[in-house]
């Protein structure tokens, strides 16, 4: 295409489509097709693949220099978690979470195993009609639609469950490969096929899926006859800042990670990360910080040790030139029943 010929007011769109694009783009990746291309390409096997790369919403400040973010990058650094408890109790009842809009019936539900033999009562299995992996599948329905709802309050993350093999389980840029149950028991592993190619899923196991420009997970759970459960996620857009709480999915004990896009909104060589937890029990959360540019480099990672309760949790960054916009990744420990009910940055 000549993009000599495109009309200023024109080629002004196509500019602020250009800084609106993923990562990749916005800080070294240099293709006009990017400008007008809502997906990319890329080789898995002998397949072209078209996905959705994970877009941030980076603020133009960070977009304008990247050499002097690719310096901050360099010199990021944070300080201690200051954790400050706010109450010992955990009640799920008041927290604000959004009980899933395809089975509003069962109410705030944080985990599958909570609401599992709820929908045993209400449809049990029949050995005909009705058989025992639909409530697996169906409790994590509940669980992953409500989550779904809450992040995309503050951004577009989707998510989709069920079994693998008939009628399949994909999102627009993941797919699981469709085997039977009786062949995803006997080699342990499930293929998921996306952006960062054929992934082995580990059979009972919840894994994050990072590409250079995409960010997800992959779940391969329990297996029946012919039958197994499989859930795939992606993040389609980062939020920069969570205001009304997010809950992690707990599906058959494994608890899913949250990825959110962690900067100031103005320039400043220190900054303070305020973020308030809700948890089920005393545990260890894991933060990853990683490179908007690439986002399989890890910049730093910390633990943080939260207790039962809520509490509060505040850090303070700090980069030259300026700290940089990074992707805070966190990851609470498998069984927990965990929320993010604040995410901010703050000068």
């Amino acid at each position: 295409m000549d993009f000599s010929k495109v009309p200023p007011d024109k080629m002004a769109v196509l500019t602020a489509k250009f800084f609106a694009r993923g990562p990749a783009v916005m800080f070294r990746a240099k293709p006009v097709e990017d400008m007008i291309a809502p997906v990319r390409e890329v080789m898995v096997g002998d397949t072209i693949l078209r996905y959705h790369p994970t877009q941030l919403p980076i603020a133009r400040w960070a977009i304008e220099n990247p050499r002097a973010m690719e310096q901050s990058l360099d010199n990021f650094s944070f300080d201690v978690f200051d954790i400050i408890p706010i109450s010992e109790e955990f009640d799920i009842r008041k927290i604000d979470l959004k009980p899933s809009p395809l089975f509003p019936q069962f109410g705030k539900v944080l985990a599958t195993d909570d609401v599992v033999g709820k929908i045993a009562q209400e449809i049990p299995v029949d050995d005909t009609e009705i058989v025992e992996w639909m409530h697996d599948v169906t409790a994590a329905n509940v669980v992953t639609t409500a989550r779904e709802a809450e992040y995309n309050e503050h951004s577009q993350f989707i998510v989709r469950d069920g079994d693998p093999n008939i009628p399949g389980v994909r999102t627009s840029s993941l797919a699981y490969r469709r085997v039977s149950g009786y062949t995803y028991r006997r080699q342990g592993y499930a293929t998921a096929v996306g952006p960062i190619g054929s992934i082995r899923v580990p059979a009972n196991s919840l894994i994050p899926l990072i590409g250079k420009d995409f960010l997800g997970w992959a779940f391969a759970g329990k297996s029946y006859a012919c039958q197994w459960h499989g859930a795939l996620a992606e993040f389609m857009r980062l939020a920069n800042s969570i205001t009304r709480p997010v809950g992690f999915p707990n599906i058959e004990g494994f608890v899913a990670p949250f990825f959110v896009l962690q900067q100031p909104d103005k320039q400043a060589q220190r900054v303070r990360v305020r973020m308030v937890f809700d948890s089920d029990r005393d545990q260890r959360v894991n933060i990853t910080f990683r490179d908007p540019s690439d986002y399989r480099r890890t910049i730093d990672e910390g633990w943080i040790d939260i207790p039962k309760g809520t509490s509060t949790v505040e850090f303070v960054v700090a980069s030259y030139p300026s700290v940089p916009p990074v992707v805070n990744h966190m990851q609470p420990k498998n069984g927990t029943r965990t929320v993010l009910n604040r995410f901010e940055v703050r000068r």
